[in-house]
């Protein structure tokens, strides 16, 4: 909630998603099983536009920014409206756990589930994923996974954030490493 993943981005796309963080007051908080799940990436739904956002404040060093698609629109060669940068949080935590995670997805990509991505011709850092799915008509009992990458490139000067979500039928790949 602090890092605003309870909120919709605020990008100017029509039909962005409610995101949903449950918390204790949730009707359907499990006080059984519902803080373990959430500490696996369960029990919450966000977009991967939020996964994004947090993707790249850990590639900006903890600054957290509002994603927006163009800087200007124009007309006939002259802006008529001029979109800046906003940042929504100055910092997401202290500059050396920003370091640590940008080094541990580093590693992903070196070492990790992710070192098949590797190329001689940028340097990458990210963090592959696997999930069971259950969305809508979808229950965990159907077999559904998702398989997901999201990252960042080049490590050292970051340009650009990609995220890769694959689901499958029960049969399919579906490993984070795999997609």
């Amino acid at each position: 909630q602090k890092f605003g993943l309870n909120k919709r981005t605020g990008i100017d796309l029509t039909g962005e998603q409610m995101p949903m963080i449950k918390t204790t007051a949730s009707k359907s908080w499990n006080r059984v099983t519902s803080l373990p799940w959430i500490g696996y990436g369960y029990e919450s739904k966000i977009t991967p536009m939020h996964t994004l956002m947090v993707y790249n404040a850990i590639a900006n060093g903890g600054k957290m920014m509002k994603p927006y698609l163009v800087s200007s629109i124009q007309e006939y060669g002259l802006p008529v409206q001029q979109f800046e940068p906003t940042v929504l949080i100055p910092s997401m935590g202290r500059a050396s756990t920003v370091k640590q995670v940008q080094e541990a997805m580093r590693d992903v990509v070196v070492e990790g589930t992710a070192k098949a991505i590797q190329s001689p011709y940028y340097d990458a850092a990210g963090k592959t994923g696997t999930a069971q799915v259950a969305d809508g008509p979808i229950k965990y009992s159907d077999g559904v996974k998702q398989g997901s990458f999201v990252g960042y490139f080049p490590y050292d000067k970051p340009r650009y954030t990609i995220a890769v979500l694959v689901r499958s039928t029960p049969h399919g790949a579906y490993y984070g490493a795999v997609v």
